[in-house]
């Protein structure tokens, strides 16, 4: 082992993936890795120090781990690192590790660990039967929250009425068989042996939500074309009371997929993304308005296709607040340029780790820092940051009164089939377990659960509130 010692402090309240980037790359630049942290009593170190040098020990590249007795100087001057690793957000601060450098020699690193692109998706799926999620006990105990808890607030959720906006997709999957490849202009030759069209987009809000048992309201833009009675007969098949609106200057949008055992070969997509013209924007705000008091619960599913425009965001979140109507919101950036930042005063945002970041413009601070900022900026009362197969991040604003202010929820299902969908349903279920009174943790880990069934399963077709409450006697 080189002799190079390289150390980083901090409160590590509970590991998150933040954690173990910084950590990661700082194990990656010598020897020893020493991990010294802030005692009980120190600022925002709200986890006692027995469980939080537990979770810092547990990790395989931490060599050494130990709760300071002095303060930070001192602590340096007898362990004389020769590398002092501190997070990307913090390098315009005012670090007193500058005085041991000049003093003992030595460097700081600023980084927030390897490239968080990096991150994301999962490497490997792979057909499963029905099976039970791998819950994360630890994250249940930190937050006392009991099954018993978590069936009630599901539970209230066929008492609560919701209403969706937001830009509705007609999907289609088309199962081929490979041939083989062509001679003549070297493409590989398949044959079709079977199709499915399913609603997506903001229509699979509205029906993952009904399927959980809430009375639903609809609003969404269409073409002019019998993509339209695909949609209206779906919606009508689950009982949603809808208004849709047609463009004859757009078609529907239409998603298509070739799949061959489950894989995509090709995908192509039937697209128009300008905004909805003003008249008829006039149009959707009065009639919303006169609907309006009588939900629960509000929920914008952005797809970023025209039809949620700006001052539709404005005077609806403006009604809602006036009478006390929850407003959640999801801005996607898949493959069209999403802005969840559009988005303020919500109660909840869920946006990947990519999308926080493009709305901030910030590619290289630390994970925590990243969702702290998406908190002050957009003045949201609680922030979902999704982390593919590293679960869920659980920000909220530091003036609520409890200690905690970030947590974070293991990934629940490790062998997903298909990943599709998966923030649709967190962030269904989640809305509809806080207007249900849920807390933001109890309600994030019902949306994880929400998540981690339907990545089990191929196809769009919401979770059924049957395998929600069954995964609830949690094992």
């Amino acid at each position: 082992m080189s002799s190079t010692k390289v150390f980083v402090s901090g409160n590590f309240n509970v590991i998150h993936p933040g954690h173990i980037r910084l950590l990661t790359f700082a194990s990656s630049l010598g020897g020893e890795l020493i991990v010294a942290l802030n005692p009980d009593g120190a600022k925002d170190a709200y986890v006692p120090e027995f469980d939080r040098i537990a979770g810092v020990k547990a990790l395989s590249i931490v060599d050494y781990c130990y709760v300071m007795t002095s303060p930070l100087l001192q602590e340096l001057e007898r362990i004389k690192p020769q590398i002092i690793v501190k997070g990307s957000e913090h390098i315009n601060d005012t670090n007193e590790e500058r005085e041991f450098v000049e003093k003992f020699g030595g460097e700081i690193i600023f980084s927030s660990g390897e490239s968080w692109e990096g991150y994301s998706g999962y490497s490997e799926v792979k057909n499963l039967e029905r099976h039970h999620l791998a819950h994360d006990h630890d994250y249940l105990k930190r937050h006392e929250i009991t099954p018993s808890k978590l069936r009630s607030i599901i539970d209230n959720f066929k008492n609560l009425k919701v209403l969706v906006l937001g830009d509705i997709i007609v999907d289609e999957y088309v199962d081929v068989e490979p041939l083989g490849m062509s001679r003549e202009d070297i493409s590989i030759v398949t044959t079709p042996i079977a199709s499915r069209r399913y609603l997506g987009g903001a229509g699979v809000v509205a029906l993952q939500a009904r399927a959980l048992g809430a009375e639903i309201g609809f609003y969404s833009m269409t073409g002019v074309d019998e993509l339209k009675d695909f949609c209206c007969d779906a919606l009508d098949r689950s009982a949603i009371k809808h208004s849709i609106f047609e463009d004859s200057s757009r078609p529907t949008t239409y998603k298509l997929r070739y799949q061959a055992q489950n894989k995509t070969l090709f995908r192509l997509s039937k697209i128009r993304q300008h905004p909805i013209d003003p008249l008829t924007l006039n149009k959707i705000i009065n009639q919303i308005k006169e609907e309006l008091l009588r939900y629960d619960l509000l929920i914008f599913s952005d797809f970023s296709y025209g039809f949620i425009t700006p001052e539709m965001i404005r005077v609806v979140t403006d009604l809602c607040q006036q009478h006390g109507i929850l407003v959640v919101a999801d801005s996607q950036s898949s493959s069209q340029n999403g802005r969840i930042g559009k988005f303020i005063n919500t109660d909840l945002i869920t946006p990947t780790e990519f999308e926080a970041r493009q709305a901030l413009d910030n590619y290289s601070d630390g994970l925590v820092t990243i969702a702290s900022q998406m908190i002050e900026r957009f003045c949201n009362k609680n922030l979902l940051v999704t982390l593919g197969r590293e679960g869920v991040l659980i920000q909220r604003p530091k003036d609520i009164g409890s200690p905690f202010i970030t947590d974070q929820i293991q990934a629940l299902n490790k062998s997903p089939v298909n990943i599709s969908g998966a923030g649709d349903v967190l962030l269904t279920c989640s809305a509809l377990a806080l207007a249900s009174g849920a807390s933001v943790w109890e309600a994030a880990y019902i949306g994880s659960i929400g998540a981690g069934l339907k990545i089990s399963r191929n196809g769009n077709d919401p979770v059924p509130f049957s395998e929600i409450h069954e995964e609830l006697f949690i094992r």
